[in-house]
């Protein structure tokens, strides 16, 4: 994970996002010396956590 200031996640916000989005890139955001943030990208809900959600639904009846 790569650190990046709070100041230059800020000047360069579509430059981290395109990383993110496109490269799966994550950053944790530094401010004065304290990790304050992560960003990074989301998970997609795919294969076995689509699964595990769908087994957890109970069925409704009528």
């Amino acid at each position: 994970m790569t650190e990046i200031s709070a100041t230059e996640a800020a000047r360069g916000l579509a430059d981290v996002l395109d990383a993110v989005e496109h490269r799966g890139e994550r950053f944790t955001v530094v401010r004065r010396g304290k990790a304050i943030a992560r960003i990074e990208p989301l998970a997609r809900g795919e294969g076995l956590e689509v699964k595990e959600l769908a087994g957890r639904a109970a069925p409704t009846t009528s």
